[in-house]
C-alpha cells in the first residue's frame, strides 16, 4: 500500500469531523434562534392584554428576567427600516401616559411610523371612544439611543379634537430590536417591550 493510500483515511476522518462540527455549529445556531423565540413568546405570554400593568411582583421577576436573557444574546439589535410599521405595546413599568393608565382606565398603545414622513412617530392610546396622540420626530445618535423631540399632542373624543403643542425632549436605549419585537428603555429608566402589528 502506498503512503497516499495509507493517508487516505486521515484526511476522510479529518473531513468527517469537520462535517460534525458544521452541523454542531448549525445545532446551537438553531437552538440560540429556538431560545430567542421562546423567549420573546414568554414575555408576550406573561404581559397579558393590559400592558404588563396588573402583573404581580413575581410575574413582573419573571418578564423581568426574559427581557434580560433576550437583550444579552449576540446580535439582539437589528437596524431597521421602522417607516409604514405600527407596534403595539405589550409590556412597560411606567406608570405615567406612556404605558396607556388614564386614571383608573388602561388603553392600548400603539407605535405608528408614517410612510409619508420617516423621521416621525405617532404614539396613540386608545381608551374606548377617546384617543390621544403624541406626535415626535426623532433620530438615530448611535446604533442604540434615539433622540426624540415631541411637536404635539391631539385629544380625540367623538367628533370633538383638540391639539396642544409642546416642546419636550428626551431619548431611548434600544436594548433589543428584531422585525417582531422591540425593547427600549426611557431616559427616566422605564422599560417598553414592543410588538410589530403590521
Amino acid at each position: 500500500m502506498s503512503q497516499r493510500q495509507q493517508r487516505l483515511p486521515a484526511k476522510l476522518g479529518t473531513r468527517s469531523a469537520g462535517m460534525r462540527l458544521s452541523r454542531a455549529s448549525f445545532g446551537e445556531a438553531t437552538l440560540q434562534i429556538s431560545s430567542s423565540a421562546t423567549l420573546k413568546s414568554e414575555i408576550l405570554k406573561a404581559s397579558g392584554d393590559r400592558n404588563g400593568l396588573d402583573r404581580s411582583g413575581p410575574e413582573v421577576e419573571a418578564i423581568r428576567k426574559s427581557i434580560d436573557a433576550l437583550e444579552a444574546r449576540e446580535g439582539s439589535l437589528q437596524q431597521l427600516d421602522l417607516t409604514s410599521t405600527t407596534w403595539r405595546l405589550v409590556y412597560t413599568n411606567s406608570k405615567g401616559n406612556s404605558s396607556g393608565k388614564l386614571g383608573p382606565f388602561i388603553g392600548r398603545v400603539t407605535q405608528v411610523f408614517p410612510g409619508d414622513t420617516p423621521a416621525q412617530y405617532i404614539n396613540k392610546v386608545q381608551i374606548g371612544p377617546f384617543e390621544a396622540a403624541v406626535l415626535a420626530e426623532y433620530e438615530y445618535a448611535r446604533k442604540d439611543r434615539i433622540n426624540v423631540t415631541f411637536l404635539n399632542t391631539t385629544f380625540k373624543l367623538g367628533p370633538f379634537r383638540y391639539c396642544k403643542e409642546t416642546t419636550m425632549k428626551g431619548h431611548w436605549t434600544l436594548k433589543y430590536a428584531d422585525e417582531e419585537l422591540r425593547i427600549l428603555t426611557s431616559n427616566q429608566n422605564n422599560v417598553f417591550v414592543l410588538a410589530r402589528v403590521s
